[in-house]
C-alpha cells in the first residue's frame, strides 16, 4: 500500500467533512424552523381565543352579533372549529422528514468514520466514555481505535449486565418505533399519534388487525367474512414471520454474547494489576488487592487463565468478595502466548502477578515453576520486541526455592520479585514455635487490612539521626531506611544520619495518615532494663505430616535451635522412602549441626488422625508440635485438609491431657464437664507445649480461635497477602525477605516485663527508648484484655501502659539468639577464626573499640552495642559468659540467670 493510499485511508476525507457539516446545518436549521413554527402556531391560537364571543353582544349597540351580521356572527360562533394549523402541517412534515434523514445520515457517517476522527474530537469522546487516553489505543495505521473502545464497553456491558439482552431489544424496538413513526408522519397525511401507532403495528406488536379489518361495515355477507378471514390469515402469518425473525435475531445475539462470555475480546485497561494463572490463593489475593485500591476509589484487576471465563466469574461471585469499588475482568487464554498477553494489556499493567500452577498428583513443584519460568520468558520477549513497553514489575510465586535463581536469571533481579510460598510458611511456623502470638502479628502485618509498610522521602528529616527519627512520627513506626542508592537498612543504629533522598520505611495505616513532627518527642531518662529471664534451651520438636520441601524446612530449623535439639518426623510416608526423599532434596541428616533428626523408627509411621499410632509417640514429651498441611490438599480439597488438621490438633491436645498428671478445672466447673474443660484449655504441665497448625481456609481459624487449643498459620492467606503487598511495592519484598530469614532482623514477641517495671505507667515512646538499649525497635504490644496485638498504636506519648495490663511487646531486632546459641552450644573454647563466631559477630554488628567493662555480672543484652578492643579481650569476655551459662544450666539446658 502506498503512502498516499494510507494517508487517504487514515484521514477524514474532505467530502465526508462537507457531508457531515451539511447534515449538521440541516438539522440545526430545521430545529430552529420547527421552533419558530410552533411559536407562530401558539400565537395564532391565542389570537383566535380572544376573537371568540359566542355569547357576547356588541357594546354600544346592545345587539347580538348574529343580529348585526349573521355571516360574521356565524363565523365567530364556529371559530372553535376553524384553525390555521392545517396550513403549517406540510411544512412541519417536510422539516420532520429532512431532520430524520439528516440525523440518520450523520450517525451512519460518524460510525463509518469512527476511527478517522480528528484528535481533539477523539479526546472528547474518550473522556465522555471514560476510556483510555487516545495514545494508548492506537491501531496499526496510527489512527485512534475509538471503535475498539466502544466495542470493549459493549462487551463488558453484555458480560456483566444480566439484563443486557432484554435491554438491547427494548432499546432497538423503541428506536425503530420512533424512527418509523416520524417517517410515516413525514411521508403521509397521518397524524403523529396515528403514525406512531402504525409504527408499533409495523414491528409486529399489534395483533388486533383481524377484528379491525372493516370496522364500519357490519354486514354479514360473504365478502366481509372473506375479508376478515384474510385478515386473520395475514395476522397469523405475520406472527409466524415475526417469531421466525425474533428467533434468528435471538440466536445471533446469543452467539455474540456467548462469544463475549468466553473472554476472547481485548481488555482496554491501564494502570491495572494483571494476574496470570489460577490457584486456591486467588480469592484471598483479590480481597487484598481490592483493599489496597480502596483508597483511590477502586482499580482494575485483570485475570488471564486457561480456565473458562464464566467458571472464573462464577467462582469469584460465589466467594462473596468485597471488591470495595474495584472491578475484576476475566479472560480465557494461555499466559505463555504473547498474543494472549497483549490481549489483556500487559504492557500498560502496573504490576504482573504470576500464580504458580495448582499442585496435583500430575503437577509437581518443579513443573509448576517451569511453567512460571516460561511465562517470565514470554514477558521478557515482549520487553525485547518493544523495549521499555512493560511498565510494571513482575511478582512470581515460586514453589521450590531451588528454582528461584532460574527466574531471576531470565528476568533480572531489578524487574522480577519472587515469593517462595512454601519457604515463607515454613519459616513462619518455625519462628512461631517458641513465641506465642507471632503468627497473629504476621497476620496483622501482612496485607492491607490495618498497618502495612510504606516508603517516603522527607526533606525536613535530612541530617536527622535515626534515633531521633524514631520519636518523630506520632502516627507511624519507623523501622528502617531505603538509601538513595537502593540499599535497604532495617533497624540501623541511633547514630545513622538520613542523607538527602533517603526514604524512611515506616509501619502505618495508610500513606496519607502520617507526617513527621518538626522536633522529635522528648523522652526523659529511662531506667536500666530488667535482665532477661531465660536463655535458649534444647528443644524437642514433633512434625505431624510431610511437606514436599521438608529438606528446606529441616535446614531452616537447624539454624534456629541450639545444639542437641531433637526433631521427630511422624507421617504416613514409608520409612524406606524418607531418606531417599531427603537425599534428593540435598539434606544429609548426619551433617546437621544442631538438630538430631529422628525419622526412621517404626513408631513414627502412621496417620496423624490415628489415635493408637499417635499415642505411641507420646506428644506430651515435646516442647513444640507442628501440624503440616497434607500435600494432596493442593489438588483443591482445602476443606478436607483443614478438617484433617483440626482433628489432629484436637487429638494431640487430648493425648497430652490424658498423659499428664494434672488437669482440673476451677471449682465452679461441673464435674461432668471438667474433662472437656481441661482438654479445650489444655491445662496442666503440658500447657507450655506449642501446637501450631497450618490451615488453608480462613474460615477454619475461627474454630481454632474459639476453642483456644493452639496457634495457627494461615498458609494460603499469608502467601496471598505477601503477593499483594509486593505487587503494590516491589521494595517491600526485600523487607519481607530479611524478616523471614534467620540472619538479620526479625520480629519477636517478648514478655512485657522485659521493658516495664511493676507499678509504673509508661508511654509507647518510653518503651521505644528503653528498647533502643538493646538495639530493638518496638512496633506494637498486646494487652492482656485483647486477643490480637496492637501494631502502631495511637497516642504514643500518653503514659497508659502498665505491666499488669500489658502482656507482650512486639519488637524488631537482630538475631540475638544466634549469639546466645553460640555461647550455650560451645563445647570448647571459641576462636576468632570460628566460622560460626564470625557469623554471629557480623550479624550482631559488633564494633571493636576500647572497653573496660569485664565484670561477671555483665548483662549481654543491656548495651546498645558491644565495645571490644582485640581478639584476646573478646575471648575473655565471651569465655566469662560461657562459664556463667554453663554454671547456671548444668548440661547445657539454659535456665534463669
Amino acid at each position: 500500500m502506498t503512502s498516499k493510499t494510507q494517508q487517504r485511508k487514515g484521514t477524514f476525507r474532505f467530502g465526508n467533512w462537507v457531508l457531515f457539516i451539511s447534515c449538521g446545518l440541516c438539522f440545526f436549521v430545521n430545529a430552529i424552523f420547527l421552533q419558530h413554527i410552533f411559536a407562530l402556531s401558539s400565537e395564532n391560537k391565542r389570537l383566535r381565543s380572544e376573537l371568540t364571543f359566542p355569547s357576547s353582544v356588541w357594546p354600544g349597540l346592545g345587539v347580538a352579533d348574529h343580529a348585526f351580521c349573521p355571516a360574521f356572527g356565524a363565523s365567530l360562533g364556529d371559530s372553535s372549529e376553524v384553525s390555521d394549523d392545517g396550513a403549517w402541517v406540510p411544512v412541519i412534515r417536510w422539516a420532520t422528514g429532512t431532520t430524520l434523514v439528516a440525523g440518520i445520515l450523520a450517525i451512519s457517517l460518524l460510525l463509518h468514520n469512527l476511527d478517522r476522527l480528528p484528535h481533539f474530537v477523539n479526546v472528547r469522546i474518550v473522556r465522555v466514555l471514560g476510556g483510555l487516553p487516545p495514545e494508548t489505543t492506537r491501531s496499526e495505521d496510527g489512527a485512534s481505535a475509538l471503535s475498539k473502545l466502544i466495542a470493549y464497553r459493549m462487551d463488558r456491558w453484555f458480560s456483566t449486565n444480566p439484563y443486557s439482552k432484554t435491554l438491547a431489544l427494548l432499546y432497538l424496538t423503541v428506536a425503530m418505533i420512533v424512527a418509523g413513526g416520524l417517517g410515516i408522519f413525514a411521508l403521509s397525511s397521518t397524524s403523529l399519534d396515528d403514525a406512531i401507532w402504525e409504527a408499533i403495528v409495523g414491528v409486529g406488536l399489534d395483533w388486533t388487525f383481524p377484528s379491525d379489518a372493516n370496522p364500519e361495515d357490519h354486514d354479514t355477507s360473504l365478502r366481509v367474512v372473506v375479508v376478515r378471514l384474510m385478515g386473520l390469515v395475514i395476522s397469523v402469518g405475520g406472527m409466524l414471520v415475526t417469531a421466525l425473525m425474533l428467533g434468528i435475531v435471538s440466536d445471533a445475539i446469543s452467539d455474540k454474547v456467548d462469544q463475549m462470555k468466553k473472554g476472547k475480546s481485548d481488555v482496554l485497561e491501564t494502570d491495572h494489576t494483571l494476574i496470570l494463572g489460577w490457584s486456591d490463593k486467588m480469592f484471598a489475593l483479590l480481597g487484598e488487592l481490592a483493599n489496597a485500591n480502596e483508597s483511590i476509589g477502586g482499580g482494575a484487576i485483570v485475570i488471564l487463565s486457561e480456565r473458562d471465563k464464566e467458571v472464573m466469574e462464577e467462582d469469584i461471585n460465589s466467594q462473596g468478595i468485597d471488591l470495595r469499588g474495584s472491578r475484576v475482568v476475566c479472560r480465557s487464554g494461555n499466559p505463555l502466548l504473547a498474543s494472549d498477553l497483549n490481549k489483556v494489556s500487559v504492557r500498560s499493567a502496573r504490576s504482573i502477578v504470576i500464580l504458580a500452577h495448582q499442585l496435583t498428583d500430575d503437577t509437581s513443584a518443579d513443573m509448576a515453576d517451569a511453567c512460571s519460568l516460561r511465562i517470565v520468558m514470554s514477558l521478557m520477549s515482549i520487553q525485547t520486541n518493544f523495549p521499555g513497553s512493560l511498565r510494571g514489575h513482575i511478582v512470581a510465586e515460586v514453589c521450590d526455592i531451588d528454582n528461584e535463581p532460574l527466574l531471576k536469571m531470565v528476568a533480572g533481579s531489578h524487574r522480577l520479585e519472587t515469593v517462595v510460598a512454601h519457604d515463607v510458611i515454613g519459616r513462619l511456623m518455625i519462628q512461631s514455635r517458641r513465641q506465642p502470638g507471632l503468627a497473629s502479628v504476621w497476620e496483622d502485618l501482612l496485607g492491607f487490612e490495618g498497618n502495612e509498610f510504606y516508603l517516603q522521602s522527607w526533606p525536613e528529616l535530612t541530617g536527622r539521626t535515626f534515633g531521633r527519627v524514631l520519636l518523630s512520627f506520632p502516627e507511624a513506626v519507623p523501622i528502617g531506611v531505603l538509601h538513595v542508592k537502593g540499599d535497604i537498612v532495617l533497624n540501623p543504629s541511633d547514630e545513622y544520619p538520613l542523607a538527602e533522598g533517603d526514604q524512611v520505611i515506616v509501619l502505618a495505616e495508610d500513606d496519607d495518615t502520617y507526617l513527621p513532627t518538626a522536633e522529635p518527642h522528648r523522652v526523659g531518662p529511662q531506667p536500666r532494663l530488667p535482665p532477661y529471664e531465660e536463655m535458649p534451651i534444647k528443644e524437642r520438636i514433633l512434625f505431624l505430616g510431610w511437606r514436599r520441601d521438608m529438606d528446606d524446612m529441616i535446614g531452616t530449623l537447624d539454624e534456629f535451635v541450639v545444639s542437641g535439639s531433637e526433631l521427630w518426623l511422624y507421617s504416613n510416608v514409608p520409612l524406606a522412602d524418607r531418606r531417599e526423599i531427603l537425599r534428593k532434596g540435598g539434606l544429609c541428616p548426619e551433617k546437621l549441626r544442631n538438630l538430631k533428626l529422628i525419622y526412621d523408627e517404626e513408631v513414627l509411621l502412621g496417620e496423624a488422625t490415628d489415635r493408637n499410632s499417635l499415642a505411641r509417640v507420646r506428644p506430651e514429651r515435646f516442647s513444640t508440635v507442628l501440624i503440616l498441611a497434607e500435600e494432596d490438599s493442593r489438588s483443591g480439597r482445602i476443606a478436607d485438609a483443614d478438617s484433617h488438621a483440626l482433628a489432629t490438633l484436637l487429638l494431640v491436645r487430648d493425648l497430652q491431657w490424658q498423659n499428664s498428671q494434672a488437669g482440673s478445672g476451677p471449682p465452679e466447673v461441673d464435674a461432668a464437664q471438667r474433662p472437656w474443660y481441661d482438654r479445650l484449655k489444655h491445662r496442666g504441665p503440658m500447657h507450655d507445649c506449642m501446637v501450631i497448625s497450618e490451615i488453608l481456609d480462613s474460615r477454619t481459624r475461627h474454630l481454632i480461635s474459639e476453642l483456644n487449643v493452639g496457634e495457627y498459620v494461615m498458609s494460603n492467606e499469608i502467601v496471598s497477602m505477601a503477593l499483594a503487598m509486593v505487587s503494590e511495592s516491589a521494595a517491600v519484598n526485600r523487607i519481607l525477605k530479611e524478616l523471614f530469614t534467620e540472619i538479620g532482623n526479625e520480629l519477636y514477641v517478648h514478655s512485657a516485663k522485659r521493658y516495664i517495671y511493676p507499678r509504673e505507667k509508661v508511654s509507647f515512646f518510653d518503651i521505644v527508648a528503653r528498647a533502643r538499649q538493646r538495639n530493638e525497635i518496638v512496633v506494637g504490644y498486646k494487652l492482656r484484655s485483647s486477643q490480637r496485638p496492637i501494631l502502631n498504636p495511637p497516642q504514643k506519648h500518653e503514659r497508659n501502659l502498665t505491666l499488669a495490663g500489658t502482656e507482650q511487646v512486639v519488637v524488631l531486632a537482630e538475631e540475638d539468639v544466634l549469639l546466645m546459641r553460640a555461647l550455650a552450644s560451645s563445647s570448647g573454647p571459641l576462636t576468632p577464626q570460628s566460622s560460626r563466631f564470625s557469623r554471629v559477630l557480623q550479624t550482631r554488628g559488633i564494633q571493636r573499640q576500647t572497653s573496660t567493662r569485664q565484670d561477671k555480672e555483665f548483662d549481654l543484652y543491656s548495651e546498645s552495642s558491644w565495645m571490644l578492643n582485640d581478639d584476646h579481650e573478646t575471648l575473655t569476655l565471651l569465655g566469662s559468659a560461657v562459664d556463667l551459662l554453663r554454671n547456671s544450666s548444668g548440661a547445657g539446658f539454659g535456665v534463669s540467670k
